[in-house]
């Protein structure tokens, strides 16, 4: 994005516990975002989120008013839907049981509008991600969904070509 003409006070980049809920990650995404607007006197914000990050920010968007605040939401590999491959930590972690597919979580998350408000959603995924099972998870009802063709899941972050997409969806 900087190389994009970004200013570094135009992008904020935000990390959290992943071993949490995913409800109390969108409690302090919903903090981390008041404190971005007031620091830099928007109105709004795009969000862009990578794999179990796009339950935290819907969760966000949909339960604590976020659609007031986020302009376009872009999601990445993310595990919209859940994916089996969270099993294998379902059972330690409370993010992982919610990112289980068919965890209570998701049903709740995914009931009625997927893709709340007047927020522009899109959501990259790979037909060949190995982290999301089925590839189909990331797939949002009302979204722009783009699959990207082959590119890993942890790439989803480099790939310049997605990178080119996301910037152009939320430019």
């Amino acid at each position: 994005f900087k190389a994009d003409g970004y200013t570094a006070a135009e992008l904020d980049a935000w990390s959290y516990d992943w071993a949490q809920s995913n409800a109390t990650t969108a409690q302090q995404l919903a903090t981390e975002i008041r404190n971005v607007l007031a620091r830099t006197g928007a109105s709004k914000v795009d969000l862009v989120v990578h794999s179990m990050g796009a339950l935290s920010s819907r969760h966000y968007l949909k339960n604590l008013g976020g659609t007031s605040y986020v302009d376009d939401f872009v999601s990445t590999a993310g595990v919209n839907h859940g994916t089996s491959t969270a099993s294998w930590c379902a059972w330690l972690y409370t993010s992982c049981a919610e990112m289980n597919t068919g965890s209570s979580f998701l049903t709740a998350l995914n009931s009625g509008d997927e893709t709340p408000g007047g927020v522009s959603y899109a959501s990259y995924w790979s037909n060949c991600d190995d982290a999301l099972t089925p590839d189909t998870t990331a797939i949002l009802s009302g979204a722009t969904n783009v699959e990207v063709g082959c590119v890993s899941h942890t790439d989803m972050n480099n790939d310049h070509g997605v990178y080119e997409q996301v910037r152009d969806f939320i430019g």
